[in-house]
């Protein structure tokens, strides 16, 4: 039996990680950037989103 408190910090890191992850996509489409440093941005996007739903996965239904 997990306490409230683990699962409300699995939820908000999850959160933040696809917030952080919605944002890097606006950043990325909307700025100029070169192009290694393009996919750079998108492999972090990617690892970001990923991070987020194994999170939030964790949060609700292993605890």
């Amino acid at each position: 039996m997990a306490f409230i408190s683990e699962v409300v910090s699995l939820n908000i890191l999850g959160g933040l990680c696809l917030l952080l992850g919605i944002y890097f996509i606006y950043h990325t489409l909307t700025k100029p950037i070169e192009r290694p440093r393009k996919v750079l941005a998108w492999f972090l996007i990617v690892l970001i989103f990923l991070v987020a739903f194994s999170t939030l996965y964790i949060s609700f239904y292993y605890v």
